[in-house]
C-alpha cells in the first residue's frame, strides 16, 4: 500500500514529467517547421542516423507502416536532399538508406540547439537538484 504522501510525490513527479515532455515535443514541432520537415521524415532522419545504412524495409517495420508509405517518406526525404537511396549490389531488391554529409551536419547542430534549450528546462534545478 502506497503512503498518502508518498502517491502525491508520485503523482507530482509524474505531473512534471508530462509537462517536460509536452515543452519539448512543442520545441521539436518548431523545429521540424523551420526544417520543412514532418515529423515523420524527423523519426526517419533519426533511424537513420542511429542504425547507419538502414534498409528501407526496416523503416517501414519500425514505424509500423507498410512497404509504400516509407518509400513515401524516403522520397521525400530523399527529393529535399536529405538522405540517399542506394540499391544492395547483392539483393537490387533492397534499398539502403543513408544520410547526406550535408545533413549529418544539420544534424549535429540541431542537436546542439535542442540541448541548449533542454537545458533551460532544468535551470530552475540546482546542480544538486539535478543530480539527484
Amino acid at each position: 500500500m502506497i503512503k498518502k504522501d508518498r502517491k502525491k510525490e508520485i503523482d507530482e513527479i509524474v505531473e512534471t514529467f508530462h509537462t517536460i515532455r509536452n515543452k519539448i515535443v512543442a520545441e521539436n514541432a518548431k523545429s521540424f517547421r523551420a526544417h520543412d520537415m514532418t515529423h515523420s521524415q524527423w523519426v526517419v532522419l533519426g533511424l537513420v542516423h542511429k542504425h547507419t545504412d538502414i534498409k528501407l524495409k526496416k523503416i517501414a517495420e519500425v514505424l509500423s507502416m507498410t512497404s509504400s508509405a516509407a518509400t513515401q517518406l524516403v522520397d521525400g526525404l530523399a527529393a529535399s536532399g536529405y538522405v540517399v537511396r542506394e540499391v544492395d549490389p547483392k539483393d537490387r531488391r533492397s534499398i539502403h538508406i543513408r544520410l547526406t554529409k550535408e545533413t549529418e551536419k544539420r544534424l549535429a547542430g540541431m542537436k546542439t540547439e535542442a540541448l541548449k534549450k533542454l537545458g533551460m528546462l532544468f535551470e530552475v534545478l540546482s546542480d544538486a537538484e539535478l543530480a539527484e
